[in-house]
Formats: C-alpha cells, structure tokens, sequence
C-alpha cells in the first residue's frame, strides 16, 4: 500500500511540487505510525491522534531509541511545514529527506 503512496510523493517532486508531495508523504507516516501502535497495542485518548502523538507513546513503549525517535519528530516537522501554510514553502531537499525517512521507517519498525 505504501509504495504507491510514496511513488505519487516522488513524482510530484520531480515535478516540483514540494508542497504537494511533502503532505502526501506525510499521510503515509502518519498511517504508518498509526499501524505501528495499534500493532503493538497502543492506545489513545485522543480521537484523532497526530505523528507527534504516535511518536510520544512508541518512545514510552521502547518500542523505538531516541535517535528514531528524533527523526520522527524531524519527519513530523517537515510534514507540518508542508501541510499548513507557513512563512515559507518545503524544499526539495527536505521532502526528499521526508521520503527517505519514511521508506526507512517502513523498512525498520513493524
């Protein structure tokens, strides 16, 4: 499932649509985090729980070390600059790392 998404995110890239592609990529991570944690039993009192949220209890879990933890939360920035309008668009390099991010994160947590 997640391949497609992020196939989509690199083509919008490649055709500079930062924005565009930055947002989708973020959607995967955030479904991404959400199967992690419900995987692993994780619950939320938040009805719509955000990256931030997931990356908290993963961490609380040890289901995940600081140094993943901080690149969620790098990720989850990126997403939130693409996402909502901000004083300046992504750029390339960021939503390229926002990809390679993620493709690692799907990789390596389960």
């Amino acid at each position: 499932m997640f391949e497609n998404e992020i196939i989509a995110a690199k083509d919008l890239l490649s055709k500079k649509y930062n924005r565009a592609a930055g947002a989708l990529a973020g959607v995967t991570l955030e479904i991404h985090l959400a199967k992690v944690c419900e995987a692993h039993n994780i619950k939320f009192r938040k009805q719509h729980p955000t990256i931030s949220d997931f990356n908290e209890e993963l961490k609380k879990s040890d289901l995940i070390d600081t140094p993943t933890w901080r690149l969620i939360q790098r990720l989850g920035d990126i997403r939130n600059l693409s996402v909502h309008s901000k004083e300046r668009e992504p750029t390339k390099d960021e939503v390229e790392d926002l990809i390679k991010g993620i493709e690692k994160l799907i990789g390596e947590l389960n």
